[in-house]
């Protein structure tokens, strides 16, 4: 198996061994992973989800994963850490949802089991071919509740703020432009997009039926072309899925008024920007030179980008 933690767990849980099999080699699939939801994992495993449920917490008994409770607005279905939802109800007396703009009460939320990588998961993790991977120069990883950080030459682990996983989308694609909404939206997981875009609420129904179902396409077909390396598709595809959402950012509603897509994004931008100035502050602390960097490179108006001279290459 791909985790030696799989292997020992099925050995010893035999009843689940089939679905802690199914497991390790989705995750094997999903190594840069920042939020694995179990409503999207049961669809790509086909598994029964109490047993998975079962697995997933096995697996943070080992160390593999971690469990962590969101909020989830019932509204329109965009998610929150619950430790920013507390961190915003200390620092600003409210939270506010980042896709409808509502204050969120506890009665507006739901609570939402998730999981990320573990110690015991991550990117040293040897292969089933038994070839170790080298850490690559620059790392932006993240392990529980820090963040491993490795940049030129030296080594550090910051705090988590919710502002690194945008920076490690950014990171992830760099030379590329994104909206604020697929910035915000990036760590979310596969229903990320659209979830934030079923925030709007002047756009007609069919036309945002429209917007989502070509979304979900294209993240689909995105996701088949990087499983097979076909770089060229993958690319086309993105840069297609780029142009419907600013066209929909810049749309008009009837009667000539501004749709609120439009507005929305206004709102993506100042959360992400703020929360990568937050971030980045908190980098400064333990990691100057990186801070700098990312003051230097890092684009957070509108398209958002990662644009670092001469390029440089991140473990994620």
């Amino acid at each position: 198996m791909f985790l030696p933690e799989c292997a020992s767990l099925a050995s010893q849980h035999q009843e689940l061994a089939s679905t802690i099999e199914r497991v390790d080699a989705q995750l094997q699939q999903m190594r840069t992973a920042e939020v694995i939801r179990l409503d999207d994992f049961a669809g790509f495993v086909d598994a029964d989800p109490n047993r998975l449920q079962a697995v997933f917490e096995l697996l943070v008994a080992a160390g593999v994963l971690v469990g962590e409770l969101m909020l989830e607005c019932r509204h329109c279905r965009m998610v929150v850490l619950r430790s920013d939802y507390d961190d915003a109800l200390e620092e600003d007396g409210e939270c506010r949802c980042s896709s409808c703009d509502r204050a969120l009460s506890l009665h507006d939320v739901c609570e939402l089991r998730t999981y990320r990588r573990g110690e015991a998961w991550n990117i040293e993790a040897v292969p089933p071919n038994d070839v170790a991977i080298p850490e690559p120069d620059n790392v932006f990883l993240r392990e529980g509740q820090k963040w491993k950080i490795v940049f030129g030459g030296d080594r550090a682990f910051a705090d988590h703020y919710k502002g690194m996983t945008h920076i490690a989308f950014l990171l992830g694609s760099p030379g590329k432009d994104f909206t604020p909404i697929e910035v915000q939206a990036g760590s979310l997981g596969p229903k990320g997009l659209a979830t934030a875009l079923g925030g709007d609420k002047v756009l007609d129904e069919e036309a945002m039926d429209d917007i989502r179902k070509e979304v979900e396409y294209l993240q689909a077909e995105i996701a088949k072309a990087e499983d097979i390396k076909d770089i060229g598709r993958a690319e086309k595809l993105q840069t297609d899925m780029q142009k419907i959402l600013s066209e929909a950012g810049a749309a008009t509603g009837l009667g000539g008024k501004a749709r609120t897509l439009g507005d929305q994004m206004e709102k993506a931008r100042k959360a992400v920007s703020m929360a990568i100035g937050r971030a980045i502050k908190g980098i400064e602390r333990v990691h100057a030179p990186l801070a700098q960097h990312f003051d230097q490179f890092l684009t957070t108006g509108n398209p958002m980008s990662y644009k670092p001279v001469p390029h440089v290459i991140w473990g994620l």
